[in-house]
């Protein structure tokens, strides 16, 4: 009978474990969408833009929405995260595309088809909106995958889910670096090795299907290769090559601006511009007509 007794009461605490979890997960899934956070407003919809730019970290601190919006008169949405490959990318931009109106123009920093899945970790907070993230969770990271179907709230261990309570009552379009690169960061590239850019196929696969999507529904399309330190640049021993592989593939140029911001202090640290870089590209931009379908026409 006490064994009996214990199996009940076991039960029960499980099926009020069970419950709790997938409660409070719901409670805390509408707080996310509910912030400011880019890929909330992504999945809560109805947004109008002319302009949405999609990369890795490279886009975060290279376009800076709000000074993009003021000096071409349209609307900007970064959509870029740090670390997001061109596989999540196009989860993202597919789920974008298809809850809210259609941009006049989409730019692509086409450097995270190099990137790996490490991102997921932190995107797997939106699964709950999005059956493409979910899949490439359960892809990619099957083991985190099985987890969440035994807890919810593991989803919301990481990251991302702080930022979507920090930017709760403020846009985070404005997030760049701001930092200036050290001169042992500046120093450090002395002592590299030469960097080989990677094409990792399944990334170039991800882009060229989201470039066919974007071109399938008349949008206008930019791929830009973002600055990075001169002496990191010099570096990379096979850009050239890099980029007329990834030209050819996605059957278009690529505007390259990786040697384009010749001081370091413009950079935050050899991959990223910061804040000052970010304002002299987009004067490079805004002179090579990188906006130039960018029309004030969101549907």
């Amino acid at each position: 009978m006490r064994a009996r007794g214990l199996i009940g009461w076991s039960l029960i605490l499980l099926a009020v474990l069970f419950s709790g979890d997938r409660a409070l997960a719901f409670v805390l899934e509408r707080v996310v969408l509910s912030s400011q956070l880019r890929f909330s407003r992504v999945y809560r919809g109805a947004m109008h833009n002319d302009v949405v730019i999609i990369g890795n970290s490279r886009g975060v601190n290279a376009f800076y929405a709000p000074d993009v919006a003021r000096r071409t008169g349209t609307s900007v949405f970064n959509a870029s995260y740090n670390g997001m490959s061109a596989v999540a990318a196009e989860a993202i931009l597919n789920d974008y595309l298809d809850r809210n109106a259609r941009p006049s123009l989409i730019i692509f920093e086409v450097t995270n088809v190099y990137s790996n899945e490490d991102a997921l970790k932190d995107l797997d907070l939106f699964n709950f909106a999005s059956p493409r993230l979910a899949a490439l969770e359960a892809r990619f990271t099957p083991e985190l995958a099985r987890a969440v179907r035994v807890s919810h709230l593991i989803e919301f261990n990481n990251e991302l889910f702080l930022r979507s309570l920090y930017y709760l009552r403020t846009t985070d379009q404005s997030w760049i670096n701001r930092t200036r690169i050290s001169g042992a960061g500046i120093a450090s590239v002395d002592t590299m090795a030469a960097v080989h850019l990677a094409l990792v196929p399944e990334n170039v696969a991800a882009l060229v299907r989201s470039v066919g999507r974007v071109r399938s529904e008349g949008i206008q399309v930019r791929f830009v290769i973002a600055p990075f330190l001169p002496a990191y640049q010099r570096k990379l021993v096979n850009l050239d090559e890099w980029k007329r592989s990834l030209e050819q593939q996605i059957g278009a140029p690529i505007m390259d601006y990786s040697d384009a911001i010749a001081d370091t202090r413009d950079f935050g640290d050899l991959r990223h511009l910061n804040f000052a870089g970010s304002q002299l590209l987009l004067n490079r931009l805004l002179k090579d007509g990188v906006f130039s379908d960018a029309r004030v026409s969101a549907e």
